[in-house]
């Protein structure tokens, strides 16, 4: 599970783009539905049509969000999960256990890790998100490569607790 220098290796989790481009069009097709329905099928309600145009600015905003946080990756290298520009998601010395099964409340494609501690709440859409003891990896990416990076991430907790 590591090379001559004792580092964990790198492992890639990548988007996939059919899954990215189907969410950012379902998220835009949304905004836009709601911004018709607000225009040529206006309630006679002010709230409504406050709502509506409210509803689509908000899904507005989060298939931006969504467009920016899918355009890159994640990384397992160095005993721990960063973002492709380096941010620092999670160190594997923080994590307790990971989480992969069936019934687990965990993101598309993806797994949990429970954390030792709370940790700052964080959210990329469509890749990870981090709320108190628990983070979700998952969403738009790839099943394999999802699978590949659980499989790591308990394997170096294993080898650590042997320790």
């Amino acid at each position: 599970m590591s090379d001559t220098n004792g580092q964990s290796p790198v492992i890639y989790l990548r988007p996939v783009p059919a899954k990215r481009y189907a969410v950012l069009i379902m998220l835009y097709l949304l905004a836009g539905i709601l911004a018709w329905v607000a225009v040529f099928q206006a309630p006679e309600s002010l709230f409504w049509v406050v709502f509506l145009w409210t509803f689509a600015l908000c899904i507005l905003l989060l298939a931006n969000a969504a467009g920016k946080a899918t355009a890159s990756g994640l990384q397992l290298r160095d005993m721990a999960l960063y973002t492709d520009a380096g941010e620092l998601l999670v160190r594997l010395e923080d994590v307790r256990k990971i989480d992969r099964g069936v019934f687990a409340i965990k993101p598309s494609n993806g797994f949990l890790l429970r954390l030792k501690a709370r940790q700052p709440g964080g959210w990329a859409p469509g890749m990870w998100w981090r709320l108190g003891r628990v983070m979700g990896i998952g969403g738009v990416t790839s099943k394999i490569q999802a699978e590949i990076m659980a499989e790591t991430i308990a394997a170096l907790l294993e080898r650590d607790t042997q320790r």
